[in-house]
């Protein structure tokens, strides 16, 4: 069965690869930085000489409800900043030739199903985490047409529903909503199209890899994973966050490549962005996966490289407190 620019399952592969970072954030490192607890994943970037400032939010792109109302040192942010910068603005995205891209990036080849590339036991296994999950009424021919990405994706986003019976926005959504209600104006760092070009490069052997870890940790740890990140992020709690990473990172080394090149590797071109946007005088809110600001190729040190301030943000308290 071939799919079809409307097919659900073309619409669901957009979805998934929407959602990389979050699942990338359970497997990222951040540096060893032990901050005070009034901190916050948020940082001020400026030059010795000039008025343009970037804000580096790092996002978690799924939350759960109860980390609402932020706290108020990322409101003053916002309110301070002219635009807002995120890697994928969605509603600007052309969304009829991102279902033409969609249906090209997330498919195998012709001829090509899922279940030869994975394996009997890999495909057997799979079908039972969708039984497990309540998806069993799945297309499985449709299905078998993915690569395998686009379906670990999947799965993670069903872990998360698996321990969360309601989902707040994302971090970056929550802002991205605000900024269309004020008429902001919303710059791009990446664009859809450019991720779904860069995971579907993915070669199939490291998709496969990636598949089957999640596979192997099961759906309640998955869940967990992302409800820990949460909490980690509420706190800002790095070392939480940088035991995630030495963790999933260290389950499978092999797939050291896929991760260098989906998070490492983007962090040059998002931070030449940022440095655009300062030398233009901006004064930017920029959201971007927390995994992508630390570490010695992470953004901030980028930026610090480059002859830019960088100065961590304090927490100012919530609303309600």
């Amino acid at each position: 069965m071939r799919f079809t620019p409307s097919s659900p399952e073309v619409r669901r592969s957009i979805t998934f690869l929407l959602r990389l970072c979050a699942c990338l954030l359970l497997v990222t490192a951040c540096g060893g930085e032990d901050p005070p607890d009034n901190r916050l994943m948020l940082w001020k970037a400026t030059l010795p000489e000039g008025n343009g400032t970037a804000y580096l939010l790092g996002s978690i792109h799924e939350a759960p409800p109860d980390l609402y109302p932020l706290d108020k040192g990322y409101m003053e942010a916002f309110d301070a900043a002219d635009r807002i910068a995120v890697e994928i603005d969605i509603a600007g995205t052309d969304t009829a030739v991102v279902t033409r891209q969609a249906q090209e990036l997330s498919t195998l080849p012709e001829g090509v199903a899922l279940s030869e590339v994975i394996g009997p036991d890999l495909w057997q296994s799979l079908r039972t985490r969708l039984e497990e999950l309540g998806l069993s009424h799945v297309n499985l021919d449709r299905l078998n047409r993915l690569q395998p990405l686009p379906v670990a994706f999947m799965l993670l986003t069903q872990s998360l529903s698996s321990v969360q019976e309601e989902r707040g926005l994302g971090i970056e959504a929550f802002f991205l909503k605000r900024a269309q209600e004020e008429g902001m104006p919303i710059d791009e760092l990446e664009g859809l199209l450019y991720q779904m070009e860069l995971f579907a490069s993915v070669p199939l052997e490291q998709q496969t890899r990636y598949l089957a870890m999640i596979l192997e940790q099961g759906q309640q740890k998955l869940g967990e994973s992302y409800l820990s990140l949460a909490d980690a992020w509420r706190e800002g709690d790095l070392d939480a966050v940088a035991e995630l990473v030495r963790i999933e990172r260290a389950s499978d080394p092999a797939l050291e490549p896929f991760y260098a090149t989906i998070l490492e590797g983007r962090n040059p071109g998002m931070t030449d962005k940022v440095a655009e946007f300062i030398h233009q005088g901006y004064v930017s809110l920029v959201l971007v996966g927390a995994a992508h600001l630390h570490g010695e190729f992470g953004m901030l040190e980028l930026l610090k490289n480059r002859g830019f301030r960088v100065e961590r943000m304090p927490a100012l308290g919530r609303p309600d407190s």
